[in-house]
């Protein structure tokens, strides 16, 4: 069996290198925000909700 090499992580001037000529257009930027809204608010929602589920079980029951 061969042995997988492992990946190298890149420096942060190998990144900047990297991405150098890559632009943003106009709506890119309103698109990062949704996508990042719709991935962290539901988690946050969770979290919220079973502190207030255990907050509820030890006061208010």
């Amino acid at each position: 069996m061969s042995r997988r090499k492992k990946k190298k992580l890149l420096t942060e001037e190998e990144i900047a290198e990297k991405f150098k000529d890559v632009e943003f257009e106009d709506n890119d930027t309103k698109a990062i925000i949704i996508a990042a809204l719709t991935t962290f608010l539901p988690a946050m929602f969770l979290i919220i909700g079973i502190f207030v589920f255990i907050l509820w079980l030890l006061f208010l029951r």
